[in-house]
């Protein structure tokens, strides 16, 4: 397929469809044709993190996932932007498959801080919590 005169927008609707419908591979795809185009584009690196992880490559997740947050905070109220805590909690599942579950604990806290009833935050804290004693 060629996406080169696709608007990103599409583009990016049409990764969410391959990925919500099982075809990573394709998905995975879409997104760093997005991110050629679009470097700073959030969702498309919180995405393809979520693909990387499922996968099992949370080092590749994990440096994406710290570009993701980056770009977000650096943002006029980034931080006060929803996404930020998903991919917080995002975030933090790839660094419990780095088995660094200090870390994640704090960034589900971090998460809670900034989104006190985001129900997942609170889920993956209390499993983590729940590990560990």
């Amino acid at each position: 397929m060629d996406t080169s005169a696709t608007p990103v927008a599409d583009l990016f609707g049409q990764a969410l469809e391959l990925h919500g419908s099982g075809r990573f591979d394709q998905a995975l795809a879409l997104y760093v044709t997005i991110l050629l185009n679009e470097p700073a584009h959030v969702d498309a690196l919180n995405f393809s993190v979520i693909i990387h992880h499922e996968h099992g490559d949370n080092d590749e997740a994990d440096w994406r996932m710290r570009k993701a947050l980056t770009l977000l905070a650096d943002l006029p109220d980034g931080k006060a932007d929803p996404r930020y805590a998903a991919i917080l909690v995002n975030h933090g599942n790839v660094l419990e498959g780095l088995r660094h579950h200090l870390q994640a604990l704090a960034l589900y806290e971090e998460a809670l801080r900034l989104r006190p009833h985001f129900a997942e935050a609170h889920f993956n804290r209390g499993n983590l919590l729940h590990q560990f004693g």
